[in-house]
């Protein structure tokens, strides 16, 4: 049975259809569903400018968060949203591992191509290699399309 979801966003479309199935598994599970999104690194020994732009990005990724979670069916269970900076798959592994979630639920984006796919990979297939819990990736084609 799961207890704890949680659900890395990046305010796509696939990360919508994400929240769509995680909302769907947290309702019937009765499970506790967090939110996720990763920023950007913090800029090591940038300019005040580049640091004041940079806090006013996270703090608009927290109020995107937070209004998701505030218009989360009535049925969920929510454990509410977290925005933090960094590399997304060592955050995302983390954040599950210090919340316990029973599994995390990732968006899948599909129109990578061949040798940026090789080169680089998705976050969802590193996090997959790194989780330490079950992950749920959940692709455009799902029927959580709109």
């Amino acid at each position: 049975m799961l207890k704890r979801i949680l659900v890395a966003t990046d305010f796509s479309l696939a990360a919508n259809l994400a929240w769509q199935f995680a909302l769907d598994l947290a309702c019937t599970h009765s499970a506790t569903l967090t939110l996720l999104h990763v920023g950007m690194p913090r800029p090591e020994a940038a300019p005040q400018t580049i640091l004041r732009d940079h806090e006013r990005v996270l703090r608009g990724a927290q109020r995107r968060v937070d209004e998701r979670i505030r218009h989360a069916p009535a049925r969920s269970l929510s454990g509410g949203g977290l925005v933090v900076a960094g590399e997304p798959v060592t955050v995302i592994a983390h954040t599950a591992a210090t919340t316990e979630a029973d599994l995390i639920v990732v968006g899948s984006h599909e129109s990578r191509g061949h040798l940026e796919a090789v080169v680089v990979g998705s976050v969802a297939e590193r996090l997959i290699r790194v989780a330490p819990c079950p992950v749920v990736v959940v692709r455009r084609s799902a029927r959580y399309a709109a």
